[in-house]
């Protein structure tokens, strides 16, 4: 094991930084990966693309993609802890056993996503001058979900055994690739919205294989032999206990988020238009954040492999001062330049005045779910899923998907819709701050004496 990839030594907020950086640059790649699709089509489709590409095609593509990012997270954290705990033996056989999930999960969205796209989109109230081209759209993006999912488990794999780096390189490869494919497949050969996801999963099969040439071609102890992909005994179980709650709880946003798309959808095309430009804006702040949540699981997952659990402690507060800060950043930026931003998107005059209204019921209350972000990233790091999980589902989807159904009803504003984000964040973040302290206390892992986490 390289000392370079481990988060065990050294300085806390140096290590986190490290290693969330690369993660950072890599989320502002995969927002410009997304953006484009949405520039490109709104430029030279219309208004009705721009609703196709980021409506509630868009919704039910991060549902699958929630479920298997979750999937993912799992891994991260089961190698996280065999990297911890000095184990290449471990390490191995869990690389081994996210590739064969990776291939079998992939293969299951894809016939789900191209089986079920119509049906979906009609129960979804999809305007009806969308709807032919967001089935175009969702069909076509299904079609590539196997290097979709691999690059996701891939990344997981590698952040696990601390290596940020390379995953950012491949989707700054594939990012430069889609935007020249949307050119080339919506600008210049006139294919709409089914040349910019045509586009969309040729860069990602293109990222998929560059990471899987890294697993096989490495010198590192945990090379993968493509001969040896299996499920590995002991390892699915493992893996899929924290990756079946994190998944579940991806999913359940992205549920609520259908439950909240079909609500906007009632408000006509261009409010739907606005939402999913607003959609990608907003995604710079979640996509970033998302990255440090991945450096704190990491964090987390290998010093708890390794017993460290003072550590785990002091990063858990410096990890909030680098949340906080990011927030702070992040919200005067999108605040001073949303109305720019919005028109990098479409020149709808509508369409941009209802974004406005909404991004005010968004950023100024980011700082809101920072306790969620950081505590769970933490809880999810040490292998406790189960209870975040249900916090998280009861208390943020379940109660936006309450909110849509009996308050939107009565009183029919976009901004009532907007409104259930900012309720339900405080709501959360406040279950787990006494959650957490609940759980560490009972297990007595902050205790200075602590030596090593009871597995």
């Amino acid at each position: 094991m390289t000392d370079r990839k481990s988060l065990t030594e050294g300085k806390i907020w140096q290590k986190i930084l490290v290693f969330f950086f690369p993660l950072m640059l890599g989320s502002i790649f995969q927002i410009l990966y997304n953006m484009v699709d949405t520039i490109v089509v709104g430029q030279f489709v219309g208004t009705t693309g721009i609703s196709a590409v980021g409506g509630a095609a868009a919704t039910i593509i991060n549902l699958f993609v929630s479920f298997f990012v979750g999937i993912s997270t799992g891994a991260t954290v089961v190698i996280s802890h065999e990297f911890g705990a000095g184990s290449q033996e471990g390490v191995k056989k869990a690389i081994r056993t996210t590739a064969a999930l990776a291939l079998a999960i992939g293969a299951g969205l894809t016939v789900l996503g191209i089986a079920s796209a119509r049906e979906v989109l009609i129960l979804m109230k999809t305007p009806e001058d969308t709807l032919r081209e967001s089935v175009t759209y969702l069909r076509i993006y299904s079609a590539g979900m196997i290097p979709n999912v691999f690059y996701n488990m891939s990344s997981g794999i590698l952040r696990g055994i601390g290596d940020s780096r390379r995953p950012t390189i491949y989707l700054v490869i594939s990012t430069g690739v889609n935007i020249v494919l949307d050119l080339l497949l919506v600008a210049v050969i006139p294919l709409g919205v089914g040349g910019a996801a045509l586009a969309t999963i040729i860069a990602q099969a293109i990222s998929a294989l560059l990471c899987l040439r890294t697993l096989v071609k490495t010198e590192e102890p945990w090379r993968l032999v493509l001969s040896e992909i299996r499920f590995e005994q002991g390892y699915p179980s493992r893996i899929l206990e924290i990756g079946i709650p994190a998944g579940i709880t991806s999913m359940m946003y992205a549920i609520s988020n259908i439950i909240i798309q079909a609500s906007i959808n009632s408000f006509g095309t261009a409010t739907v238009a606005a939402c999913a430009v607003v959609s990608k804006v907003d995604s710079l702040y979640w996509m970033i954040i998302g990255a440090l949540q991945s450096a704190i699981t990491t964090f987390s997952g290998q010093n708890f492999g390794a017993g460290k659990m003072e550590r785990i402690r002091k990063g858990t507060w410096q990890s909030f001062g680098i949340a906080i800060l990011i927030t702070v950043m992040l919200c005067a930026v999108l605040l001073t330049f949303m109305p720019e931003l919005l028109r990098l998107f479409t020149s709808d005059g509508e369409v941009i005045s209802i974004g406005l209204r909404v991004c005010l019921w968004l950023v100024p209350f980011y700082a809101l779910f920072l306790p969620e972000i950081v505590l769970n990233s933490v809880l999810q790091g040490m292998g406790d899923a189960i209870i975040p999980t249900i916090i998280t589902v009861l208390s943020v989807c379940v109660t936006r998907i309450i909110w849509c159904v009996t308050v939107v009803p009565h009183w029919p504003k976009i901004e009532v819709v907007m409104e259930c984000y900012p309720v339900t964040w405080g709501f959360t973040s406040v279950l787990f701050v006494f959650y957490f302290l609940w759980f560490t206390r009972k297990k007595g892992y902050f205790r200075r004496k602590a030596v090593r986490a009871a597995k």
